[in-house]
């Protein structure tokens, strides 16, 4: 059991938890300014300022999904959907593949005519699974002839490939069944929506008369720089991979002539880069930011610049904007220690897996600390509760055997650094 030290008073100044706890930040003018005013996103101090990309100008893509996919196809030379290394595929699957698509389109010399060949073999041959499981890489669908639509998309993008035709994968929704997967193929100079599943395609740049389909991601990278790659995820202009960076990394406002509003990497951070910068263009980190949270190991601190309409940055946390409230929405792995915004209750799996915290501050106006709101945070060591706070027994659940619970108003505290 946790071993709580009860301090019966009202309120407790700043400099006495300086003096009190040795570990904490020393009390500097700076950290005397009360944490809600001075932690919210990043003091704009000149210096700070600049850690956060500018306002270039650049236009945001089209709310609606298919618009936006169709303004980034045409910023990108075609060729760069010859590529099918995310299929998986040998050598000679492939091979074999290709050599029946290559007699199966003999003597047709119009690539349209080739691209709607393979498009009605695959629609009228694979049949549709109904059971639980069915293989969906390429070579066994190709195979057995059965595939659910992911399948379908996947053989016709190699079947495409192998006749020389610009192709990748889209996945996304099929309004209103669900989870979907098509193509986009590019033939005779211009983008075709390739439903294979139900044996339709439609010209890309009449978005409105596939608007049943709304794609999430794409197999297919838009735009790289030297330090930067980009795709397109959650329907938004993402930064999939960080090529190198220093301590602070800057996530940048614009690629392609379009805004960036998405930070969601899909494979590891540089091991140097310890602080984000985030910007007034990004919205998302991902659906469940997944990536940041399995490739941002070494991250402790997210900053958001204070003019972000849709996130807002407290102490290295992301919180996501709603209306007048403020939902947590990211806390960095590395992360030592958290001072949550003013909220009434703290509910269940709020502080989850952070393994290196040490502290967390509650600030006064929490009434509730629900079971499981903290959990599995084995390096906590002391956590300040308002003195009118509910603690309820399994607030605190794997977080150790030594951490001890401070009593006290702490809406002064100035930002806990280890």
């Amino acid at each position: 059991m946790a071993h709580f030290r009860k301090l019966q008073v009202l309120h407790i100044s700043a400099l006495a938890l300086c003096l009190s706890t040795a570990w904490l930040s020393s009390c500097s003018d700076d950290d005397e300014t009360p944490a809600d005013k001075s932690e919210r996103s990043v003091p704009s101090s000149p210096a700070l300022a600049q850690s956060f990309s500018p306002d270039d100008g650049s236009p945001k893509l089209s709310a609606n999904a298919n618009a936006a996919l169709y303004g980034l196809l045409q910023k990108i030379d075609p060729s760069k959907a010859l590529d099918i290394s995310n299929q998986n595929i040998t050598p000679k699957e492939y091979a074999e593949i290709k050599d029946f698509t290559d007699n199966l389109t003999k003597g047709i010399d119009d690539e349209e005519q080739i691209f709607k060949t393979a498009f009605e073999w695959v629609s009228t041959n694979v049949k549709p699974s109904y059971y639980d499981y069915c293989d969906n890489d390429p070579y066994p669908v190709f195979t057995e002839r059965l595939a659910v639509c992911q399948g379908y998309s996947n053989l016709l993008a190699v079947m495409l490939y192998s006749q020389g035709i610009p192709v990748f994968n889209a996945n996304g929704m099929y309004n209103p069944i669900g989870g979907h997967a098509w193509n986009y193929a590019y033939v005779k100079g211009r983008w075709l929506v390739a439903d294979a599943t139900f044996h339709q395609y439609f010209t890309a740049s009449a978005v409105t008369t596939y608007k049943h389909l709304e794609p999430y991601t794409t197999t297919i990278t838009f735009f790289e720089d030297e330090q930067f790659v980009y795709d397109f995820r959650d329907s938004q202009l993402n930064v999939c991979r960080v090529k190198h960076g220093n301590t602070r990394l800057t996530v940048p406002f614009s690629a392609g002539g379009y805004q960036i509003t998405s930070f969601n990497p899909q494979s590891e951070l540089p091991e140097s880069i310890k602080e984000i910068y985030i910007g007034t263009n990004i919205k998302t980190l991902g659906e469940a930011f997944l990536g940041m949270l399995q490739f941002a190991p070494n991250v402790s601190a997210v900053y958001v610049d204070e003019n972000n309409a849709a996130l807002e940055g407290y102490g290295g946390v992301v919180y996501k904007k709603n209306g007048s409230k403020r939902d947590i929405y990211f806390i960095p792995p590395h992360i030592e220690s958290i001072k949550l915004l003013p909220m009434e209750r703290v509910e269940k799996n709020t502080i989850y897996n952070c393994k290196h915290v040490r502290a967390i501050v509650f600030p006064t106006g929490v009434k509730t600390i629900e079971n499981y709101a903290v959990e599995n945070c084995p390096s906590l060591e002391t956590v300040y509760v308002p003195v009118e706070t509910e603690i309820e027994p399994e607030a605190f659940y794997r977080c150790g055997t030594n951490f001890e619970i401070v009593r006290g108003d702490f809406t002064g505290i100035p930002r806990v650094t280890l």
